[in-house]
């Protein structure tokens, strides 16, 4: 009986070497190893197979060889229950995914939560997340990673998107990061919000700033509580605050600026010390402060208009308002055309100043001449009308001097003041005269 027993284990093994599979419950195997069940229509509930059940993973790990080992954790111990497999490469015990929201990089299946609190996709996505239930989002390559410090990121509630966004972020919150090399170099800046490669690339602990755009403040470092909109505004800004550039290149080449408006292309775009302007229009302002000097005299300029107030580089406290308002020239990318350096001005309407070189005046006209409608010095207190000024449609007095004959043809009521230039039977001696009690009397 022995000797049949030992036989048949001889040929059975023999004849499984030979065709290199085994049947259970089935004499024509199409595998390695082929399990039937006891009936494929209607099965037992014992068909199946039981993987080995553990409590805990294995005091030492296992090795190469049995990476892909399958096991089936109960969750009496430590780990949450399900199957695990082996991988060699990272050596851990990878969980299999069980519902939609366990992901194999979410750090919630990681640290065996199942919260849901982080969720990160992509290689090195989120691989320096401290796992604490941050909240964060990190979807790209190395998005949210850490990669140089291998710091653990303990930053809560931002969202990355795009290849190496807010990738060395350690303790900044509440950040959104779309596009790639958003928020780069950002590790404790809370609050941002950047849009577009490149947005925000440097900033370490800026605070509450929007960048939406190609490179929009993109060598940002600290400042704060500016908003740019449109490719490379406020590009260079570096500490700068509180300013808001919506345009291509709008405070491009701001560095330092504050509380600056530049709204239109290439407004403001050189500015890079200048305080408190506002600019309104395509290349409004545009030179400012070209000449690179740290000094106070680039501030509190308001430019209204396309082209207005472009040839100005060291100036401050003008007030233009109109096309090319102020204008000129002057190219600061060329270096060609006059620069010009005035404060103190008021130019209001189309071209108006455009001819003037000076400081603290006052030209109101539709044009570009060099005798205004409306002109004004502020320094001598002094003010030209260069033309006639009709007062409740009745009256008109004319600016400058008036012959007899001229000063006789208007309709004069108590009040009027003129200076007459020649003599009549009415004005008898050229000087000024004043009309009173009805009648014309010298003064």
């Amino acid at each position: 009986m022995k000797i049949k027993l030992l036989f048949t284990l001889f040929f059975v093994s023999f004849s499984q070497f030979i065709i290199a599979q085994v049947g259970i419950n089935t004499t024509t195997p199409n595998s390695a190893l082929h399990i039937s069940s006891s009936n494929q229509a209607t099965p037992a509930n014992t068909d199946g197979i039981l993987i080995p059940k553990i409590d805990e993973f294995p005091a030492t790990n296992p090795g190469v060889n049995q990476n892909g080992m399958l096991v089936f954790v109960t969750g009496s111990g430590t780990p949450a229950e399900g199957f695990y497999y082996w991988d060699n490469a990272t050596t851990s015990w990878i969980p299999f995914v069980k519902q939609i929201n366990d992901l194999s990089d979410g750090k919630s299946d990681i640290d065996g939560s199942n919260n849901g609190s982080s969720l990160f996709l992509g290689i090195g996505a989120g691989n320096a997340d401290d796992a604490s239930h941050n909240r964060n989002i990190g979807i790209g390559l190395n998005a949210l990673n850490d990669v140089i410090g291998n710091t653990a990121n303990q930053g809560e509630q931002n969202i990355a998107i795009g290849f190496q966004s807010l990738q060395l972020n350690t303790s900044g919150s509440y950040n959104v990061a779309i596009g790639s090399s958003t928020l780069d170099a950002n590790t404790s800046g809370r609050n941002n919000t950047a849009i577009g490669h490149n947005a925000l690339t440097n900033n370490v602990d800026g605070l509450r700033n929007t960048a939406i755009g190609f490179a929009t403040l993109a060598a940002n470092t600290s400042g704060r509580n500016n908003s740019a909109i449109g490719g490379n505004a406020l590009n260079s800004n570096t500490s700068g605050s509180s300013n808001v550039a919506i345009g291509a290149f709008s405070l491009g080449e701001n560095i330092f600026g504050i509380n600056n408006s530049s709204i239109g292309n290439q407004s403001l775009r050189f500015n890079i010390y200048g305080d408190n302007n506002t600019a309104v229009g395509d290349y409004a302002g545009r030179s400012l402060d070209d000449d690179n000097a740290s000094d106070l005299n680039n501030d509190r300029n308001v430019f209204i208009g396309a082209s207005s107030g472009n040839s100005d580089i060291n100036s401050s406290n003008n007030v233009y308002i109109g096309f090319e308002a102020g204008g000129g020239n002057y190219d600061p990318e060329t270096n060609t055309g006059t620069a010009e350096n005035k404060s103190g001005n008021v130019f209001i309407g189309y071209q108006s100043g455009m001819q003037e070189s000076g400081s603290n005046k006052l030209y109101i006209d539709n044009s570009n001449t060099t005798a205004p409608l409306i002109y004004g010095d502020f320094q001598t207190n002094n003010i030209e009308i260069n033309g006639d000024l009709k007062v409740a449609d009745q009256n008109v007095f004319k600016s400058g001097r008036f012959t007899a004959a001229q000063a006789s043809a208007l309709t004069a009521v108590n009040g009027d003041f003129i200076y007459v230039t020649s003599t009549n039977a009415t004005f008898t001696t050229i000087g000024f005269w004043g009309y009173e009690g009805g009648a014309w009397v010298k003064l």
